[in-house]
C-alpha cells in the first residue's frame, strides 16, 4: 500500500526541510508575500522583532543568525547577518519610494 499523497506533501514541506533558508527562499505563502510582510514593518517594529528573536537563535560559525516568523502562514526562517542587513536595506528601499 502507498503512502497517502498528503504525507507525502506534509514531508516535503516538513519543517525541518525548510527551517534555515536564505532571505530569497520563499516561504509557504510565497516570496512575494514573505518580503512584503517584512519589507512592510515599520523600522521600530522591524527592529523590535529582531532583538525579540535574537536570544532564541543560536550563534552559527561566522555570526548569529535570527529566527524570524512568518505572519501569514506561521513558518520559521532563520536568517544570518547578510540576510537580515538585506531585509533593512528593502526597508530603507521601500520609505524611499
Amino acid at each position: 500500500m502507498t503512502a497517502p499523497l498528503d504525507a507525502e506533501v506534509e514531508g516535503w514541506w516538513s519543517k525541518e526541510a525548510f527551517s534555515v533558508v536564505p532571505l530569497h527562499f520563499f516561504c509557504n505563502c510565497s516570496l512575494k508575500g514573505f518580503q512584503g510582510r517584512i519589507a512592510g514593518l515599520p523600522v521600530a517594529e522591524l527592529e523590535r522583532m529582531v532583538a525579540e528573536v535574537q536570544n532564541h537563535s543560536a550563534a552559527g560559525p561566522g555570526g548569529s543568525s535570527h529566527l524570524v516568523k512568518c505572519h501569514w502562514c506561521a513558518s520559521e526562517y532563520e536568517l544570518d547577518e547578510p540576510a537580515l542587513d538585506a531585509v533593512f536595506a528593502m526597508r530603507a528601499e521601500a520609505e524611499r519610494s
